[in-house]
């Protein structure tokens, strides 16, 4: 008969069998490796006031739709002790299967009141898993809030930057700095990543990236499907497609019908990587999105955010300036799908940043083109942000002296 678990109790068996009552919790980690071929790792940056049950329960069906097949380790970094009442701690904890006895959860090591969006902290759980679970291929998946390539104090108060614990804060330069090994593919599940801004910074860190441009709708990616694609033999491209493919359609058959129909919506990409510098220096040497010059194009081109124009499509940009048949698009979409291998979007956005049109909450609004990479379009208005802008690495590759 097939068993269905929750997270908190996940949490509660596993720390029954890691600890005494009255005993603290043991931070010696455990070894639990069923097998060196895949490990996943799901890092909950969730131990904030925004997020709610829906988040949690993605270990849940991580377990729900475990497979004995399954050639690896699945690993969840959880602090959920602002809601759970468990503990002050956060856990690592392993999920698989043992012997005869079908599906199992084990806590392999707990960390006491942690800030899961501290670079260091990051770093910590990072290598412990590559220490615990070893292995050909290792992926992980980032749950939390962001704002893409964004600083956090933008804004006139702190903003969602990347992982989010309690009002605290990751930057994207920090975020990728604190990845202490590359990774074979990185999921995030959380707004705005896909940029190319985003991609870049992450390059050396990651193969692949699946991420979307706009909004990420609760309940996000289709993890019921996600472990089916990428614990194969062999992993390939088409499984990572796959996994962007799922997410597309989860939203697209209707998850949302009866409802809010306008919430099925979904937009996704797969970048490769690789392909990022040979792409940076087309633009460069191209002069192709001439720096302070691109403004005037700004309200023509597809953007994934109503009010703020940080999130620009990247081909549509360059179709807008150049002519769909110009050389220089022509040229730019060989080096541009070279990067991006898949997307998918529904005919549509929804975002929670609401506008109103004659008297009317809008919510949802239309992908007239779509390439699956965003950019930011500069503006004179705002030199502090060009000047975070030049921190970043896709600014040094394309503008860099």
């Amino acid at each position: 008969m097939k068993r269905y678990y929750s997270i908190f109790a996940i949490l509660a068996v596993a720390l029954a069998v890691t600890s005494c009552k009255d005993d603290p919790i043991p931070n010696v980690p455990k070894t639990r490796s069923k097998s060196t071929r895949n490990t996943f790792l799901l890092y909950l940056g969730t131990d904030n006031k925004d997020f709610s049950y829906e988040a949690w329960e993605k270990p849940e069906t991580l377990v729900n739709n475990w497979s004995d097949s399954y050639d690896g380790n699945m690993v969840v970094f959880a602090d959920v002790s602002s809601r759970s009442g468990l503990d002050d701690y956060a856990h690592l904890i392993w999920i698989g299967t043992e012997n005869s006895s079908g599906h199992r959860a084990d806590t392999v090591k707990s960390y006491h009141d942690p800030d899961s969006s501290d670079p260091e902290f990051l770093t910590e759980v990072m290598n412990d898993v590559n220490r615990l679970f070893p292995a050909d291929v290792t992926g992980a998946c980032f749950l939390s809030h962001a704002i893409g390539w964004l600083p956090s104090d933008l804004f006139s108060r702190p903003s969602r930057a990347l992982i989010e614990d309690n009002g605290s804060f990751m930057e994207l330069a920090d975020f990728a700095d604190a990845l202490p090994y590359k990774l074979d593919y990185v999921i995030f599940d959380m707004c705005f990543m896909a940029g190319v801004e985003v991609a870049y910074e992450l390059k050396d860190k990651a193969d692949y990236i699946i991420a979307s441009p706009a909004e990420v709708v609760v309940p996000g990616f289709d993890y019921s499907k996600m472990m089916g694609r990428l614990f194969k033999a062999d992993l390939a491209e088409a499984d990572l497609i796959g996994v962007a493919y799922d997410f597309y359609k989860f939203f697209a058959d209707g998850y949302y019908t009866g409802i809010n129909e306008i919430a099925n919506a979904a937009t996704v990409s797969v970048v490769k990587t690789s392909e990022l510098d040979a792409l940076a220096s087309f633009v460069r040497d191209n002069d192709l999105l001439p720096w302070l010059q691109t403004e005037p194009y700004l309200g023509s081109v597809q953007n994934y955010h109503p009010t703020r124009y940080y999130y620009s499509d990247m081909e549509d940009l360059v179709r807008k300036i150049y002519g769909e048949e110009s050389s220089q698009a022509q040229g730019f979409a060989q080096f541009f799908y070279d990067a991006v291998i898949g997307k998918y979007n529904t005919d549509h956005y929804y975002s929670n940043y609401s506008v109103y049109e004659d008297g009317v909450r809008v919510n949802s609004f239309d992908i007239e083109y779509f390439s699956g990479l965003t950019v930011y379009i500069p503006r004179a208005a705002y030199p502090d942000l060009s000047e975070y802008y030049r921190g970043l690495k896709w600014y040094q590759a394309v503008y860099g002296e």
